[in-house]
């Protein structure tokens, strides 16, 4: 059944909504004139629905974007900023939850409020959460890949954790110091009672817990004063974890964080991701200007488990990486998200895409517009 067109006429994009039908996961409509033409300037965070992997979400300064073709084609669903998280639920990509911060602080974002926020229907309205993690800022969110109704948020007041689908919130704190600020939060794929949750602002390091996040360990391993900003389990032992220390360089535990190993030391990691079927690849990406570690950006590759690693950023213009996705059936497949570089102001910078496994990539810019003429069944 068709559910919406849209015609341009004139010099305007006109968008016609009709009923939806049940079980579509193309919900783009009211799009407005030339929604998708914004560039970004820094896309922070990339989410791949797992039960539609051409579709991928890219929070930017500009708001969040949507392509469901692989990053071919590209609309805008919403211009609200200061979008720090994404997250879509494991079998329909109609369910998304954004984390939001105030942007206090950083003079190149807009002010604005934190808070946690879900759509049910791809991102046309966004209902905010009223209880728990609301009005503080929301740095991860993660999503229990059996159980979609379960949901845990990072913030900068410690973790939240839903059962509910996001009706009722309660914090996690046994076994964290209140006010401690979750910027990470991992799930093991293959036992998601099993939680990562790295600290990062105050330097504390990594908590984990085994079940389900009603106590926590702080399992550092030897690894102190890090700050980690970016957190990855292998998807099928959950004591196998990446962390990306952002003053420290890219750790692996063996044994669920009683001993971590410093695999790399290059600073200003951002991200990690692994690949889901594929575990022995492992990326990792670089956000640090040069005057901050000597070393400006880039995205690093492992195919042995962190025992030797090598650059994937062949095309990569801005080198200044926020945030990764890799396609959960391709593991070839896989997505950056970058900021400008201040030394380079015009050179592009957004969404990147290889698909060899990061041997090259190529720009896959919002401003490659969904067709003019678009009907959706």
């Amino acid at each position: 059944m068709l559910r919406s067109i849209l015609v341009l006429t004139g010099a305007s994009l006109l968008a016609f909504r009709l009923p939806m039908t049940h079980g579509s996961d193309n919900p783009l409509s009211m799009l407005g004139p030339d929604a998708s033409r914004i560039s970004a300037r820094a896309v922070r965070a990339l989410a791949i629905a797992p039960s539609s992997p051409s579709t991928l979400y890219a929070a930017s300064d500009m708001g969040i974007f949507v392509t469901y073709d692989a990053g071919n084609s590209w609309a805008r669903i919403t211009d609200m900023p200061n979008v720090a998280a994404i997250a879509v639920d494991p079998t329909t990509a109609l369910i998304i939850w954004a984390g939001r911060d105030s942007g206090a602080g950083v003079p190149s974002l807009p002010q604005g409020p934190g808070g946690l926020l879900k759509s049910s229907d791809g991102g046309m309205t966004w209902v905010p959460v009223t209880n728990g993690p609301a009005g503080t800022n929301v740095y991860s969110i993660a999503i229990d890949p059996r159980s979609p109704s379960t949901a845990y948020a990072g913030t900068a007041v410690g973790i939240f954790k839903t059962t509910d689908g996001g009706a009722t919130w309660v914090g996690l704190n046994n076994g964290i110091p209140a006010f401690t600020d979750i910027v990470s939060i991992a799930l093991s794929p293959s036992s998601p009672s099993t939680v990562y949750a790295g600290n990062g602002f105050k330097r504390r390091g990594v908590y984990r817990s085994t079940d389900g996040g009603a106590s926590w360990s702080l399992v550092n391993g030897g690894l102190v004063d890090a700050d980690v900003r970016a957190l990855a389990v292998h998807p099928n032992d959950s004591t196998v974890a990446y962390r990306g220390d952002y003053s420290v360089g890219i750790a692996r535990t063996d044994d669920g964080g009683a001993h971590w190993d410093l695999v790399n030391e290059t600073r200003g990691v951002r991200a990690v991701a692994i690949a889901p079927s594929s575990p022995y690849a492992v990326y990792v990406g670089l956000g640090a200007q040069e005057y901050e570690f000597g070393t400006k950006g880039g995205l690093l590759k492992t195919t042995d488990e962190g025992a030797t690693w090598a650059a994937a950023e062949s095309g990569l213009t801005s080198r200044l990486v926020l945030s990764l996705a890799v396609d959960p059936q391709s593991p070839s497949t896989l997505y950056a998200g970058t900021t400008p570089d201040p030394f380079l102001p015009t050179a592009y910078s957004g969404v990147f895409k290889s698909e060899n496994g990061g041997a090259s990539w190529r720009p896959a810019p919002f401003d490659r517009r969904i067709p003019r003429v678009l009907s959706f069944r």
